[in-house]
């Protein structure tokens, strides 16, 4: 990364959440990674003095409350290999807990939006709306909801039971 501007440099350098906004190519990626061993390396400072099994524990604890989020698989892929590939540089030139970080990295979720909240379905935190949640693609969901219209049509619009009363309707 080039040095950050004033501006990227304020977002590398926040404690807590982030929302980054921004066109095509102006260092969203760049900031991002950068802002997690920002965090990191705060995290790291306040535990210094921490014995090595409740600092694992910690910082376990401590990555598994960062989520990034992209729009894309693309994208969240990228960062996932960013974010490794700089803490696995720092715990090959640096040493020391940065071996745990790179244990511990996994901790972090990155992944899209709607990976994100699918996992939270599945995992019930909306009661009443994790069962049979799962993601299709758009081909599947079409023909989803063509069997759901099928049946449908078959069981209100049919008494006889006719599926060709009901192809008929469908197709209309």
């Amino acid at each position: 990364m080039n040095a950050p501007n004033v501006e990227q440099k304020k977002a590398i350098e926040k404690k807590g959440g982030l929302l980054l906004g921004a066109g095509a190519g102006s260092g969203k990626t760049s900031v991002l990674t950068q802002h997690i061993l920002y965090l990191i390396d705060c995290f790291m400072e306040e535990h210094k003095a921490t014995e090595d099994r409740a600092f694992a524990k910690e910082l376990k604890r401590f990555l598994s409350s960062i989520a990034i989020l992209t729009f894309t698989e693309k994208a969240a892929g990228e960062l996932s290999l960013r974010i490794s590939g700089l803490v696995a540089d720092r715990a090959e030139s640096k040493g020391g807990r940065w071996a745990i970080v790179e244990k511990a990295r996994e901790e972090m979720t990155v992944g899209t939006i709607h990976s994100f909240f699918l996992k939270l379905l599945r995992r019930g935190y909306f009661p009443g709306k994790s069962e049979g949640v799962d993601i299709v693609t758009p081909y599947e969901a079409q023909r989803k909801i063509g069997m759901i219209v099928d049946h449908w049509l078959k069981k209100k619009l049919s008494p006889s039971g006719n599926s060709a009363e009901c192809v008929a309707v469908h197709a209309l």
